[in-house]
């Protein structure tokens, strides 16, 4: 709970629900936390895509209905009213793999209206790097919301070197204007 080796290291704010994952309901987890508060170093949830789909739909292959698609929005805005700095999605894994981009732009447009930011597990690393950091950026172009590239890397022989074109597309989309990480702000 204190964190005391990462404050003792100059680590003063971590970044918590990554690639997708994270607690439901939000609230009760942020609370359940106060109860054992100690002084220590910041921390920031993120609400997981990942967990919120298969809450709503299981681990279906398939597109959400406008029903569900609703739903999961809903369940967004209440993390967010909750105390989530922004929406994580992890789609190299299950079930965000089954998700298409829309749907990714729909609840990250969300987190974006209420000042959240966007983290993407990309959709893949290896061969697929060059359409994952695409889609990562198409994803915060559309949806109007600061993007951050969690495990940006090049996996594979094959794409060894390929981090310059994709930092070059950073560079590119931070140009044409897409927003920059901001400093987080707690709503709680």
């Amino acid at each position: 709970p204190d964190a005391a080796s990462h404050v003792r290291q100059g680590v003063t704010t971590a970044l918590g629900g990554p690639d997708g994952g994270g607690p439901w309901p939000f609230g009760r987890y942020l609370d359940s936390l106060s109860n054992n508060f100690q002084l220590g170093m910041n921390v920031a949830y993120l609400t997981g895509h990942n967990t919120i789909r298969r809450k709503v739909m299981g681990n279906d292959n398939r597109k959400p209905t406008p029903a569900e698609l609703d739903t999961m929005k809903a369940m967004v805005r209440r993390a967010m009213n909750e105390g989530a700095f922004g929406l994580s999605t992890g789609l190299k894994y299950l079930p965000g793999t089954f998700s298409e981009t829309s749907e990714v732009i729909a609840l990250s447009e969300v987190a974006g209206s209420m000042g959240g930011i966007y983290t993407s597990h990309l959709r893949e690393e290896g061969l697929g790097l060059l359409a994952g950091v695409r889609e990562a950026i198409l994803i915060g172009r559309e949806a109007h919301i600061p993007i951050v590239l969690t495990h940006h890397k090049a996996m594979g022989k094959p794409m060894w070197g390929a981090s310059k074109i994709t930092t070059a597309l950073v560079d590119s989309a931070r140009a044409a204007g897409a927003r920059r990480v901001h400093a987080a702000r707690r709503r709680r």
